[in-house]
């Protein structure tokens, strides 16, 4: 596990494990003998960073596209996203395309609370899919729950330009 999570996609490593990082004294036999040394050659050719948002099994996030900058927006800022809800058969709840959403407005209905803990983890142009229970789905209209494709388009950058703000007005 610690000699996988260290490579990066495309690379090729050989692992050689000691009978003790192994199968040990005893082997699995008949096809790896006791005692044994082992030698695995890995090649990564893809992976999937996946995240369960509510340490439930609620809403568990996978990153389908990586975005780009470091901001990662936070509660009360605005965004511009899309957002594609679908039952597990394919058939489509809803559809928003480049909406402007402001996080914790709860202007995504129930689907708010798991789509504004997803974005606060998420940067300008990311994609991802967060598998939700009919808990943080539908509720009773996704009795299967629903999978949710976020794309992060824009995080605007506001700023509070008004006098009383620099304390110039007295």
């Amino acid at each position: 596990d610690v000699g996988v999570a260290s490579l990066k996609k495309g690379e090729l490593a050989k692992f050689t494990l000691a009978p003790e990082f192994a199968y040990g004294d005893a082997g699995s036999p008949p096809k790896i003998p006791e005692k044994a040394t082992l030698v695995f050659e890995i090649e990564l050719l893809s992976w999937t960073s996946k995240d369960d948002l509510f340490s439930d099994e609620g809403v568990i996030k996978s990153q389908v596209t990586e975005g780009s900058g470091w901001k990662n927006p936070k509660q009360g800022d605005e965004v511009l996203l899309s957002l594609k809800a679908e039952q597990p058969d394919g058939t489509v709840v809803e559809e928003k395309n480049s909406i402007e959403y402001t996080l914790g407005s709860d202007a995504l209905g129930p689907v708010g609370k798991a789509v504004d803990k997803a974005l606060t983890g998420m940067k300008k142009q990311e994609v991802a899919q967060l598998k939700c229970t009919k808990d943080y789905a539908y509720g009773d209209k996704t009795p299967e729950g629903a999978t949710l494709t976020l794309t992060l388009e824009q995080i605007y950058e506001t700023k509070d330009a008004s006098f009383e703000s620099d304390k110039s007005v007295m």
